[in-house]
């Protein structure tokens, strides 16, 4: 919109008022002065002839009436704000209808006058034409120089009025030369505006320069040959020098010029003015540049004010941004000393705290997140003064943070919410700015809330959280920092009021922040874990279960772990039968529907116990089996039932089912070599066949002490143990006594001559305690075979021929029998050598008889019997003597009663075969023995084998076995099965059993660690 002058003037209407007398005032509703005159004047006139002289003169009256009510009319409508301004418009027409008549019939009248009156008032009625042919009439014809300026200078304005600047400009410069033309200066002031529409800012500023420099043209208008300037016309000019400068690329002089120019009042202002509009011209430079010279000059504080304010934006704008900041600072100071500034309505301090605020603002969008330190500095300088604003505060809130200030930045948002708050509250009746000032409110809490927790200063965060929830009408935020509070306390290790908390936010009504309830109630139950408190966690996990059921299970698994927490704390409390009947009452709640096989295994494991502590075996075992059946199950879960089902085997004597279990288990607790031995024994007590366990044994073993005993166990128990002594002679080669005593219990069980003489001749295995056995079963096999044939032997005397070979034939067997005799004091065994010596002397006794007994053959004379009796007496001496010799030494053996004792004992220390073995070794030599020895003997060992033959009964076996099983831990019942178990001769389940009284009766059947132990 081309820019208009205030300074227009009122327009002429050029009428001539009969003088009238003066009237009073008019009553409402009483017509005006001219409508009274005029209806007069219309009466007059219509009683006068035309040709009256007069009527000229009361038309020209009339016609000035017209125009005096229209523009009466006119001013009125414009002072109620009309939009289409339309009244006067009838009377105008009545006034130009009678100026044109009176103009056609009149030649004496002014017609310039009038004819300049009606080109004004064709003007108004919008008749520019008829207004334009009346000007150029007046100009064409009229002599007098001011008739003609005003017509010029009315044709100027028609067309500056249409935008026609370009015509109007010479209309202008007709009336300007024109010394007493009174409208040379407004003349002079459009054609400026002319070329300034135009675009000529040059002839503009020229015009404009040439009437502040001419006092003629610096008045609107004047009486004709005064010249007065018109200060108010000066400021105006001045003013819009100002403007056209800033439309222009200026020096400092043209700025100085404009100061000189301006009237003294308005000379701070002008300049000031052209600043703004070089700045809003986007001229910064120059802009700059100007302000300096303004504030060089003796300016008001608010002058100053406005120009440091304006530099220090123009300087960041032109990245000075150092001078700009000093500036902004050095106009906060001066904010204060400005008086007017302190004052709530004043216009220009308002558009100056805009402008301080927004150069904060625009600078914080430059800087973005990688903020100068110098920002917040002016953000604290500014809220110093001007404390109450709360989008400030805000934004120096959020500089802070970005600066990582984080305890600043909380004070400032602290500070921002309390007032956005009170600017809520003043816009009670603005729902508009309410809600703004509010979501404001918002923003600031939740930002004070992130600042604090940035801090990890928990004082802070905790007047945070207060603050948001004295504040916020935000619902969800504040259950989340409801949370947050709750969180904090939990984590500053209040439990007991954390848990609490927790636990209301996770049960607050609604379907509003489920993740967080869910958060919450997890948490209460872990802040209970803290506290120990499994009876309230049973009871609040029961209660969460049922608000979300999405998370049933876990929380149904929390109860379960609380039942068996409070279980297992009953049980460990005391061993008060009560406390215990509690804790199996309280494992009896569980529920294990939906439990995941981890929970089952974990509630079945304490089960079992607890069952264990009560003694309740059943139970101990049903729980391990459960455990056994679950599908997912750990290593380590599965170690310890197959354990508890193997320790429970054990108590009842189940070897069977202990033996299967334990097939099941690593048993990490022992070596490989120890768990095949385990289950072997577990194997031999179940009566089931132990040797696939000991062959595997011998795979893996690196013990040779144990290796050859275990070789020797395989082929003693094997169908084809003589096959299987070649297959692990090697192994039994490492211990000589455990190969004799594998040979021994070989052949014990099988007789095999070709063993032992294997044995006997061996020296090294001979001289071990089995192999001695076996080197005394050597000759005592051939003293039983060779006895009976020596005894049994007869001489016969049925001829000479027959007594000769017989006699022969004895003396031979007699001399083997010596040899054996000989071997036997060789190998110093007491029964060998009692034996054989026995054996000797009585036979070379029987000899020595049967020789002297032998009948005298036919035909000899006396001297020959004589001859032959001494003849056969010497051959039967040697016998005699060997007879006492023999018979002495036997005699000696017998008479060793210390040993003679031991024979018993040695056979009853054995079992089995070898027992049987011993026995048949006693009784060859017993055959032999003195009568009372061999009684003895016999006495004892038939005894023994009395008792071999009928054993213990077999009810008592069973009824001593089930004594214990019913009360497993009772010694006294262990230590009487294990003593009938001697009885029966049941070295595996005594061996067993002598293990477990060694452990103590109370954990003797308790496997060991890694067995699946307590």
């Amino acid at each position: 919109m081309k820019r208009m002058s205030s300074l227009t003037g009122k327009l002429k209407v050029g009428m001539v008022v009969v003088a009238l007398a003066s009237t009073l005032p008019l009553l409402a509703g009483e017509p005006s002065t001219e409508s009274v005159l005029i209806t007069k004047m219309q009466n007059v006139l219509a009683r006068l002839p035309k040709d009256d002289p007069s009527r000229r003169d009361i038309m020209l009256r009339l016609a000035d009436l017209y125009a005096e009510r229209a523009r009466l009319d006119s001013m009125a409508e414009l002072e109620k704000g009309c939009t289409q301004c339309e009244a006067g418009t009838p009377d105008r027409r009545q006034a130009i209808a009678l100026y044109e008549q009176i103009l056609q019939v009149n030649s004496d009248v002014d017609k310039g006058v009038i004819t300049t009156q009606l080109g004004h008032l064709y003007e108004l009625v919008g008749e520019k034409k008829k207004a334009i042919e009346a000007y150029t009439v007046i100009i064409k014809s009229s002599q007098d120089p001011l008739a003609i300026a005003e017509a010029e200078l009315s044709m100027g304005e028609i067309y500056f009025r249409q935008g026609d600047f370009r015509n109007a400009i010479p209309h202008y410069e007709k009336v300007i030369p024109i010394d007493k033309a009174t409208g040379a200066g407004l003349a002079a002031y459009r054609r400026a505006w002319c070329f300034f529409n135009l675009g000529d800012d040059q002839k503009s500023s020229a015009a404009m320069i040439e009437i502040l420099k001419s006092p003629r043209l610096l008045t609107r208008g004047m009486a004709p040959g005064v010249v007065k300037p018109d200060e108010e016309f000066q400021a105006e000019v001045s003013r819009d020098l100002a403007t056209f400068f800033g439309r222009q690329t200026i020096t400092l002089a043209q700025a100085q010029l404009l100061f000189e120019l301006s009237p003294k009042s308005a000379a701070r202002s002008n300049t000031a003015y052209l600043a703004k509009e070089l700045e809003r011209m986007g001229k910064i430079s120059p802009a700059i540049e100007v302000w300096r010279f303004v504030l060089s000059q003796d300016t008001s504080p608010k002058e100053r004010l406005t120009g440091l304010t304006l530099m220090a934006q123009m300087e960041m704008n032109s990245q000075l941004a150092e001078q700009g900041i000093k500036d902004y600072h050095q106009a906060l100071q001066t904010w204060t000393a400005t008086p007017d500034c302190q004052k709530p309505d004043d216009a220009v301090c308002a558009e100056i705290k805009s402008r301080l605020k927004n150069f904060l603002v625009n600078w914080n969008k430059v800087e973005k997140e990688k903020s100068n330190p110098a920002l917040l500095a002016t953000y604290q300088a500014y809220l110093k003064i001007f404390t109450n604003d709360p989008d400030m505060h805000l934004f120096a809130g959020l500089v802070a943070k970005g600066q990582k200030q984080f305890v600043e930045a909380e004070t400032l948002f602290a500070r921002a919410s309390q007032l956005f708050a009170s600017a809520e509250a003043a816009a009670a009746q603005d729902a508009k700015a309410r809600k703004e000032a509010h979501d404001k409110m918002e923003v600031s809490l939740l930002s004070q809330i992130e600042a604090a927790e940035q801090s990890k200063d928990k004082s802070l965060m905790r007047k945070a959280y207060a603050q948001f929830l004295a504040m916020s009408k935000d619902e969800v935020h504040k259950f989340q920092v409801q949370y947050q509070l709750a969180y904090m306390i939990y984590e500053s290790g209040e439990y007991p009021q954390a848990a609490e908390a927790l636990r209301a936010l996770a049960l607050v009504p609604g379907l509003q922040n489920q993740k967080i309830k869910r958060q919450a109630a997890d948490l209460a139950l872990d802040t209970l874990v803290l506290l120990k408190d499994d009876a309230r966690i049973e009871q609040w996990a029961a209660e969460f279960s049922s608000v979300f059921k999405d998370g049933a299970q876990e929380f149904a698994k929390a109860t379960r772990a609380a039942q068996l927490n409070q279980a297992v704390s009953l049980a460990q409390s005391s061993g008060d039968q009560a406390q215990l009947d509690a804790a199996w009452a309280k494992m009896a709640k569980v529920n294990l529907e939906g439990a995941s096989d981890a929970d089952k295994a974990r509630t079945y494991r304490n089960r079992a116990l607890l069952a264990e502590k009560m003694n309740k075996w059943d139970e101990v075992e049903s729980s391990a089996k459960a455990i056994l059946a679950l599908k997912d199950l750990t290593d380590e879960d599965r170690e310890f039932a197959a354990g508890k089902v193997v320790w429970v085997s054990e108590l009842k004597l189940d070897f069977g089912q202990a033996l299967s279990f334990s097939e099941k288990m690593k048993m990490a607790g022992l070596s490989p070599t120890d768990r095949q031995l385990r289950l072997a024994m577990f194997a031999d007590l179940a009566e089931k066949d132990s040797r696939p366990y000991l062959q595997q044994y011998l795979k893996v073993s690196q013990d040779p002490s144990r290796d050859s005993a275990i070789a020797s166990r395989l082929v003693t128990t094997s169908p084809e143990p003589e096959k299987d002594l070649g297959r692990f002679e090697k192994v039994l080669a490492r211990d000589a006594e455990v190969l004799a005593r594998t040979y021994l219990e070989v052949v014990a069980a099988k007789p095999s001559d070709k063993l032992i003489a294997k044995v006997a001749k061996d020296g090294k295995l001979a001289e071990t305690p089995s192999g001695k056995v076996l080197k005394r079963q050597y000759i005592l096999g051939r003293v039983s075979k060779s006895m009976a044939e020596l005894q049994g032997h007869q001489i016969d005397v049925k001829s000479q021929a027959a007594m000769g070979k017989t006699l022969k034939a004895r003396i031979k067997m007699l001399g083997d029998w010596e040899k054996l005799t000989a071997e036997a004091l060789e190998a110093k065994d007491w029964l060998a050598q009692a034996a054989t010596l026995q054996v000797l002397a009585v036979e070379s006794k029987r000899l020595y008889d049967n020789i002297l007994a032998l009948p005298m053959p036919a035909g000899l004379s006396d001297d020959e019997q004589r001859q032959y009796l001494e003849l056969l007496g010497q051959q039967a001496a040697p016998h005699q003597e060997r007879a006492q010799e023999a018979g002495a030494k036997a005699q000696e053996f017998w008479s060793n009663g210390a040993v003679a004792q031991q024979v018993p004992a040695m056979v009853k220390a054995e079992s089995g075969a070898v027992r049987a073995l011993l026995r048949s070794q006693v009784e060859i030599v017993a055959a032999v023995a003195p009568d009372t020895l061999r009684a003895q003997w016999q006495s004892e060992i038939g005894s023994l084998q009395a008792q071999n033959e009928s054993g213990v009964a077999n009810s008592a076996v069973v009824k001593a076995r089930n004594d214990l099983r019913a009360d497993p831990m009772n010694s006294e019942k262990l230590k009487l099965l294990l003593e009938v178990e001697k009885q029966s001769g049941n070295a595996v389940m005594v061996t067993y059993l002598e293990g477990r009284l060694a452990k103590g009766a109370s954990s003797s059947a308790a496997p060991s660690a890694g067995q699946g132990g307590k």
